[in-house]
């Protein structure tokens, strides 16, 4: 069994909290559980196409991903579970 690790996207915003904090934590978690998933012998998958200030990327909420974003998170998703298979 491999363990395939999703990392946490950037947004445009975070509800009703700090966006600086909420960032430098997603940032911390994402690389101490890469390490983590990595010691164990499994996989981290990055999204790196996936930013904020990408337009049409994001609904209007900016948290939820528009069909583009969502093609986008699973195509990287589909990758690397078809590089690991």
């Amino acid at each position: 069994m491999k363990i395939i690790l999703s990392s946490i996207n950037e947004r445009c915003h975070w509800r009703k909290a700090n966006p600086g904090k909420l960032n430098k934590a997603r940032m911390w978690v994402n690389r101490e559980m890469g390490t983590f998933v990595s010691g164990l012998g499994g996989e981290s998958v990055r999204h790196p196409c996936i930013k904020f200030d990408c337009p049409g990327i994001f609904l209007r909420d900016g948290v939820h991903f528009t069909n583009l974003g969502n093609d986008m998170f699973l195509s990287n998703l589909k990758q690397s579970l078809e590089a690991t298979i």
